[in-house]
């Protein structure tokens, strides 16, 4: 029986948890967990959590316990992936609704922490009225037409928040619009959140207070259907990152040849100096893994006439990403 790994030398004393998880055993990780003198955000030199690692190998009753001491499913590895993107990896359904449940039930206990301190703000505030209006463009040529652009409207009156908007999303090439208001009503220590689809004359509403959810309810409440698991694991994991590590910038230049000289621009009466930036990529990697044939080729030729059109940088990962070979701890 093992009681703490604390005196132990090698990767069993380096890194107990991951140790634990390595050979699957569940019920000394909790022993050791309930202990709480290991780190459960502690990284291995992969770069991994327990959790990252349970998930991985595909450890469920590891990761469930690791879920029921707080570990943390927002967390992502060196390679980008995060727990969920692991766990749909391993095609284990109850795995996967495990992590997809604590992961949304984790987001609304810090939404729900953050309503008190938010009130506090809204009423130090003075009441205001503003327009916002924005618009993207491109020196590419055609790509202009499809950026967006919207006006948001604000108003904040005491503890109440209201903001008008009419871009709703991006789906095929096309800039979802549509009239909604979205309000937060501040009470004394709790809010209600509204939205209102003004088209279809619907209001979606949602009390807010710590208080009155406990873990257990708050993890009844977002508990994932079957479906929206198996819409997971029948589609690829795909992750978007900057690459800026070659990045230049330099001075635009405007005038005709023989006359250029740096560019300028005024920018609410001051004089601001203009510059480009260069050698940035946008890549995209996805896993398929977990996926049968069938939805391996369904996937295959769905990268987005956008990405085409911009040259959008593609990784595929193996399946072995991020995963020592078996016969040893990591």
């Amino acid at each position: 029986m093992l009681a703490s790994c604390s005196g132990r030398k090698g990767p069993e004393g380096r890194y107990p948890l991951h140790y634990l998880v390595w050979h699957n055993r569940a019920r000394d990780l909790d022993r050791e967990l309930s202990a709480k003198q290991a780190d459960i955000e502690q990284l291995d030199p992969r770069g991994r959590t327990p959790l990252h690692l349970a998930t991985t190998l595909g450890h469920l009753e590891c990761a469930r316990v690791l879920l029921k001491h707080g570990a943390d499913v927002g967390k992502e590895n060196r390679s980008g992936w995060t727990v969920l993107q692991e766990a749909v990896s391993t095609r284990d359904l109850e795995l996967v609704q495990l992590v997809l449940r604590y992961r949304d039930y984790q987001r609304a206990v810090k939404r729900l922490a953050g309503i008190p301190i938010l009130l506090e703000k809204l009423r130090k505030a003075q009441d205001f009225y503003v327009e916002m209006k924005w618009e993207f463009t491109s020196w590419v040529p055609l790509v202009s037409k499809i950026c967006p652009s919207d006006t948001y409207k604000v108003w904040k009156s005491g503890q109440n928040l209201r903001v008008d908007t009419t871009l709703l999303g991006f789906d095929h090439m096309t800039w979802q619009r549509g009239n909604r208001s979205f309000v937060f009503r501040g009470q004394d220590t709790s809010a209600v959140v509204m939205e209102i689809d003004h088209d279809r004359r619907v209001v979606y509403s949602e009390t807010l207070a710590l208080a009155s959810h406990d873990q257990e309810v708050l993890l009844a409440a977002v508990q994932p259907t079957e479906e929206q698991v198996m819409g997971r694991l029948t589609a690829p994991v795909v992750t978007t990152q900057l690459d800026t590590k070659n990045i230049a910038f330099e001075r635009n230049k405007s005038g005709i040849l023989g006359w250029r000289s740096e560019k300028t621009e005024m920018v609410n009466g001051y004089e601001a100096k203009v510059y480009g930036a260069s050698n940035v990529e946008l890549i995209t990697r996805t896993r398929t893994e977990h996926l049968s044939d069938q939805h391996k080729g369904k996937s295959k030729g769905s990268k987005t006439p956008l990405q085409s059109f911009l040259g959008i940088a593609e990784q595929h990962v193996g399946p072995n990403n991020g995963v020592s070979a078996p016969g040893g701890p990591p």
